[in-house]
C-alpha cells in the first residue's frame, strides 16, 4: 500500500520519513514547489533530540497527485485543511473490501468558521454525532462574555474540532461531515 502524505513539513516530514525508512511506500505532497523539488533531488532528512537520519523520497506538487489515491496521511495546518482536502478528495479511491462495522462515509464537507475574534470554547468533540442547529461552541470576548454562538447547519459528524482557545474571525472552527452513511465497497 501506498501512503500519500499531504504536507511535508515538521509531522508530514517526520512520518513519512519514518514510513519510508521502515520500508512503506511513501510519495509526499507539498504546496511549495521548491520544496517538493530539494526533496526529489536530495531526499528528506529528519534531525531531531535522539537521532537523524535521510530517507531517499518522492514528492509533488497537488496538481500533479496521482488518481486513485488510497492510504492519505493529512499534515497541514488548520487555515489550509480546505485547500487540501480540495486537491484530494476528487482523487480517493473508492474502499475496495466491506468496511468494518460502525465505519461510514460523509457526502460533503461543511466548514464552520468564527464570525468573531475571541476565546473558542468547544461543547462538541471530534467523533461527535450532532443535529442540525446543535450548539457546537462558543466565543467569549475577555471577559467571558458570549460573543457568538455556533451552530451545527445541518446534521452529521464532527470530523475536527479546533481545540485553540484563541480565535480569529473567519478562523476554522469545525469540520462537520454531512450526509452520513454507512461505507459500502467501491
Amino acid at each position: 500500500m501506498e501512503f500519500v502524505v499531504v504536507g511535508a513539513g515538521a509531522i508530514g516530514g517526520t512520518v513519512g520519513a519514518r514510513l519510508l525508512r521502515d520500508g512503506h511506500d511513501v510519495l509526499f505532497c507539498d504546496v511549495d514547489g521548491e520544496h517538493v523539488a530539494a526533496i526529489n533531488e536530495h531526499g528528506l532528512t529528519i534531525e531531531g533530540p535522539l537521532e537523524q537520519f535521510t530517507v531517499e523520497a518522492r514528492a509533488v506538487v497537488p496538481a500533479d497527485l496521482p488518481a486513485p489515491l488510497g492510504a492519505v496521511l493529512l499534515a497541514v495546518k488548520a487555515q489550509h485543511t480546505e485547500a487540501a482536502l480540495a486537491e484530494v478528495g476528487p482523487r480517493l479511491a473508492p474502499h475496495p473490501e466491506p468496511a468494518p462495522a460502525g465505519v461510514r462515509s460523509v457526502a460533503r464537507f461543511v466548514w464552520l468558521r468564527s464570525g468573531v475574534a475571541g476565546w473558542w470554547d468547544p461543547a462538541e468533540a471530534a467523533g461527535a454525532e450532532v443535529g442540525a442547529g446543535a450548539l457546537l461552541g462558543t466565543a467569549s470576548d475577555l471577559y467571558g462574555d458570549t460573543i457568538e454562538e455556533v451552530r451545527a447547519p445541518e446534521s452529521g459528524v464532527l470530523l475536527f474540532v479546533t481545540t485553540s482557545p484563541a480565535v480569529q474571525a473567519q478562523g476554522l472552527l469545525l469540520g462537520l461531515g454531512a450526509g452520513v452513511e454507512p461505507l459500502q465497497p467501491g
